[in-house]
């Protein structure tokens, strides 16, 4: 289990981790909590935590699409990324 430690890492360590762990764990079942969309998107499937509770789960194309609370936090991500490049 990985509870929240990619947050302090940046995009491209945080990568090399996650591909890391893909290749010497693919046959292994992986808990990865976080709170950036970017480490959990490929994953099989992603639970969304609102307030304590479930409230939607799938993999990041459903979740995109069917999800508020997913969608509100890939805006603000997606959005504060593009202030930081500015």
């Amino acid at each position: 289990m990985f509870d929240d430690c990619f947050s302090a890492l940046d995009y491209s360590t945080e990568k090399k981790i996650r591909e890391a762990i893909k290749k010497k764990l693919s046959d292994k079942g992986v808990l990865i909590v976080a709170q950036r969309v970017v480490t959990v998107r490929h994953a099989d499937e992603i639970l969304v935590v609102d307030k304590g509770m479930i409230v939607d789960r799938g993999n990041h194309d459903k979740l995109k699409e069917t999800s508020i609370v997913y969608k509100e936090i890939l805006e603000s991500q997606l959005k504060t990324q593009e202030e930081e490049v500015i």
